[in-house]
């Protein structure tokens, strides 16, 4: 299997909504979904080879076919890792820091008066086969609110 591996920086705020939450508003993914990063490479390849993609068979190979995987783009960290969704085992103590988390399916606790939270952050990397190290993107709320020229 060949792989070709990029980093992408977002210069802007990119709002890529998912299916959630109020219909007035939008709520945007914590990563940049494969379909969005198809979609804007096929934009750039007709920029350069205007064709029909279901006829051209180079085109048909990169974009349609699905011989060729889009896969989501995820944060890295500071150190250039890429990071994966945090699993949802993945849990801390209520009330204490976020220093210490338990992967719960691969340590199961014993039933103890310990309350267990799920971490806050999105995405994570596993740095080694005992510590994990938890990313949460940057995010950025705007407000728009309608008003009439009156």
């Amino acid at each position: 299997m060949k792989t070709v591996s990029y980093q992408l920086r977002l210069l802007e705020p990119a709002l890529v909504t998912s299916l959630s939450g109020d219909p007035n508003s939008a709520a945007s993914f914590h990563h940049l979904p494969g379909s969005v990063l198809r979609g804007s490479f096929i934009g750039r390849y007709l920029q350069h080879r205007p064709v029909d993609l279901a006829t051209d068979d180079d085109a048909r190979r990169l974009f349609l076919s699905g011989e060729t995987r889009w896969l989501n783009a995820y944060p890295i960290d500071r150190l250039g890792k890429r990071s994966l969704p945090t699993p949802l085992s993945i849990h801390e103590v209520k009330g204490s820091d976020e220093s210490t988390v338990y992967d719960l399916a691969i340590d199961p606790q014993e039933a103890t008066d310990v309350q267990w939270k799920a971490v806050s952050k999105a995405f994570c990397w596993f740095a080694d086969g005992r510590q994990v190290r938890l990313i949460e993107p940057e995010r950025q709320i705007n407000v728009h609110t309608a008003r009439t020229r009156r």
